[in-house]
């Protein structure tokens, strides 16, 4: 069976053909061996007959292993998760994920215990300050300070942040723009993370700051413009020094370089490109007229081609399963 997908991606703005090989499935048998028991007559032949040890409730373990601080942070986690959710989670499809999280785990917290912060927030406040290097705005990833113990504020505290990652996973997952708002000629069947899953998966995470930046793509092209960003940004062009010293002498406020939008905006579109493009893709590269086969990371195929132009014929980015 093969699968071909059509994709849009960057650099300027080119296409991509991401194609699988064909798998061959595997079937394997498999034998169960039974014992048949012979009967025993009387009384005491069998310890299986004794009395069965009472079942261990693995949630009332963990309940008493908590702290009752701690279990009065969980009540009031519930209580806004309860009634004031909304006030936290803005999208309705996550207030429903988030809910579902955290009545899995009886309403313990992930980011905070009855002391405060916990390490892993530590760390994940410092990646969500630091998304501006891929692109985005920490703006729009507000976190909490954590600064006070009462235990409804580090209730409300802790669905803020969860709000903020949910938002973040979204935007580095399919992009913070809908591809219609900038062409119908773009289409994409983009497929958000399911967020239960994810949380669960951060949760769990031995190291936070990788599992939250593995949400990002992670193809060579936008590592590249990635580090371009940060060139840009270090070495500001000609036309922003220009702008820098007008707002200097009474000027309007210093817009962001072209170069550097420019970046910007083909990060985005690296964002609405399935993370994995497989061994073996097709990249059409719009700007240089060219189109490129690849195969296990390397070009094996170049030709040059026909582009469409802007407007009524501009080339369609679009995907094909």
């Amino acid at each position: 069976m093969m699968r071909i997908s059509l994709l849009a991606a960057t650099l300027g703005s080119f296409l991509l053909f991401g194609v699988n090989d064909a798998f061959a499935e595997h079937f394997s048998l498999s034998f169960s061996k039974f014992c048949q028991a012979e009967s025993v007559k009387g009384a005491g032949a069998s310890n299986a007959d004794g009395p069965a040890e009472p079942a261990t409730d693995t949630r009332t373990e963990k309940a008493q292993a908590r702290s009752a601080e701690d279990v009065a942070l969980s009540e009031r986690l519930q209580d806004l998760i309860t009634s004031k959710l909304q006030q936290y989670v803005t999208r309705p499809q996550d207030r429903t994920a988030v809910e579902a999280f955290y009545r899995e785990r009886d309403f313990a917290p992930i980011w905070v215990n009855a002391a405060g912060a916990l390490p892993n927030t530590r760390k994940t406040l410092d990646f969500l300050h630091g998304v501006s290097a891929d692109g985005l705005d920490p703006k729009d990833y507000p976190t909490p300070t954590f600064a006070v113990s009462d235990p409804t504020r580090l209730a409300a505290d802790e669905l803020a942040l969860t709000n903020s990652i949910a938002t973040f996973v979204r935007h580095a997952s399919n992009g913070r723009i809908a591809f219609s708002r900038v062409s119908g000629s773009i289409y994409f069947d983009l497929k958000s993370p399911d967020l239960q899953q994810t949380l669960e998966k951060i949760a769990g995470s031995p190291d936070i700051a990788a599992t939250l930046d593995s949400f990002n793509s992670q193809q060579a092209q936008y590592k590249e413009l990635k580090a371009a960003l940060a060139r840009a940004r270090k070495k500001p062009d000609a036309d922003e020094t220009k702008t820098q010293r007008a707002h200097k002498n009474g000027a309007s406020e210093p817009k962001v370089s072209a170069h550097v939008d420019a970046i910007l905006a083909n990060m985005e579109r690296w964002r609405w490109l399935p993370h994995a493009l497989g061994p073996s893709y097709v990249m059409v590269n719009i700007p240089d007229y060219t189109l490129t086969v690849m195969d296990g990371g390397k070009p094996v195929w170049s030709t040059r081609i026909v582009v469409g132009q802007p407007g009524k014929h501009a080339t369609p980015l679009w995907q094909r399963p």
